[in-house]
């Protein structure tokens, strides 16, 4: 479903003759409102700005100067870090404040100082889709992404993690998805942390990773693994598919559907109490039988088990 959505949202956005303009530090100064750092000139609303890799070999003081300063109103159509691009962008603690119809990353990893890592914040407005797909040679490797709280009103919308290690530090997501771009490798890892507020959903599937410190009020695991962190908050609707689901945070999960893969209770955290849990063939819940690890109080086991 995402995929698919990705794909339209694509198609519809890059068909459109969309003005273009690319960061090029010219100016030496690494603000983004500074027009000299731009060719032609400071993006504008419904304008496209690009963090490209065949510019930073030629602006000069741009590798080893990040984008140090936002415009919270500004509201891009585009804001889009190419392939090969390894250049900071933001920093920690001053991230990138603004708003997009789209959000595209594919920048890499070079080394310690060419990480080309982007700090993000939406601004006043909403970020409608953000896709992380780092191109970095190892995706788990690639710091690549981190999205914080900003000063502003604005949320992002959806978020797609393909490749590479984002975390959302703060803020609020109204979806969020994280999966491999690749078949074979795990190459996708989303952590969700305790300031972050999840309004729908968030979705596990091609064998990523995922790491969740809140309740993403719903989760739907369909491959990957999935923890779910001691110090956290617990889930209050889990649907499993697939993949395994490590829960590390005792208390109340309110329903958890079991449709296949495995849930793990046993590791650490205290007692899970699932309130309505329901089993279907395939399913395996690891600490079933062991009151130290789990309770459940309505069962409803269609696993024939």
């Amino acid at each position: 479903m995402f995929t698919l959505s990705i794909c339209i949202f694509l198609l519809l956005l890059l068909s459109l003759n969309v003005f273009e303009n690319k960061w090029t530090n010219g100016a030496a100064t690494a603000v983004i409102d500074t027009a000299g750092n731009w060719s032609p000139t400071t993006p504008g609303a419904n304008e496209a700005a690009l963090f490209l890799a065949e510019n930073s070999a030629t602006s000069g003081p741009q590798g080893s100067a990040a984008v140090m300063d936002g415009l919270t109103a500004l509201d891009l159509d585009l804001l889009k870090v190419g392939p090969g691009y390894n250049k900071p962008i933001g920093a920690s603690g001053a991230p990138l404040q603004l708003s997009a119809d789209l959000v595209w990353y594919r920048g890499t990893y070079l080394d310690g100082i060419n990480h080309g890592k982007l700090w993000y914040a939406d601004g006043d407005l909403t970020t409608d889709l953000f896709i992380v797909d780092s191109t970095a040679a190892d995706g788990l490797g690639h710091d690549c992404v981190e999205i914080l709280a900003g000063s502003g009103t604005g949320l992002i919308s959806q978020l797609d993690v393909l490749r590479g290690k984002t975390t959302l530090s703060g803020g609020t997501v109204t979806i969020a998805s994280c999966g491999r771009r690749n078949s074979n490798t795990p190459e996708a890892h989303l952590y969700i942390g305790s300031s972050v507020v999840i309004s729908t959903h968030v979705e596990l599937w091609g064998g990523g990773l995922v790491t969740c410190l809140v309740n993403p009020v719903l989760a739907r695991v369909f491959a990957g693994t999935w923890l779910q962190s001691q110090g956290g908050a617990v889930i209050t609707t889990l649907h499993v598919w697939g993949g395994t689901v490590i829960l590390n945070q005792g208390g109340t999960y309110a329903t958890v559907r079991h449709y296949g893969g495995v849930i793990d209770t046993t590791q650490q955290g205290g007692i899970k109490t699932i309130t309505n849990y329901y089993k279907y063939p395939g399913a395996v819940l690891l600490g079933e039988n062991d009151a130290s690890c789990v309770s459940i109080t309505n069962r409803f086991d269609f696993s024939g088990s």
